[in-house]
């Protein structure tokens, strides 16, 4: 009988500790202040996770690279560090008046739970893109 409670607590010891090394990965993402792609992505510690989200009508093509993992923070304690790669493009390339492309590869480590942002620009000024990003253990 012993044997077989010492097997369900290392079982439950196991999963409770797998459960820690995911997470779930909400953004939104917006370019010039319109809201673009609001994905949620689950991915595991230390693994990057794609995602590409084209439409051919309106040449648009979103690529997003996800990594994340925990990292410890004096003000926020354990906290999730993303490290992203964004690429982001609309219209046609010999149209510069329609034309948008963006590509950042931002950092940021947020609290599970909180929600946080990043925000890049182009040489051009005025372009932005930004990202809302809130993620948390599961």
């Amino acid at each position: 009988m012993r044997l077989i409670l010492i097997g369900c607590g290392l079982a439950l010891a196991c999963s409770a500790s797998a459960a820690q090394h995911e997470y779930e990965v909400a953004l939104k993402v917006y370019a010039d202040g319109k809201l673009v792609s609001s994905p949620t992505i689950t991915t595991a510690k230390g693994e990057e996770t794609e995602l590409v989200q084209t439409a051919s009508a309106i040449n648009y093509k979103l690529s997003l690279k996800l990594t994340a993992d925990d990292k410890e923070h004096p003000n926020i304690g354990k906290g999730i560090n993303l490290k992203m790669t964004v690429n982001y493009e609309l219209g046609k390339k010999d149209d510069p008046k329609s034309y948008r492309h963006y590509q950042a590869q931002p950092e940021i480590l947020v609290q599970p739970g909180r929600e946080g942002s990043i925000t890049t620009g182009t040489d051009k000024g005025g372009d932005k893109l930004m990202i809302k990003v809130y993620a948390k253990r599961i």
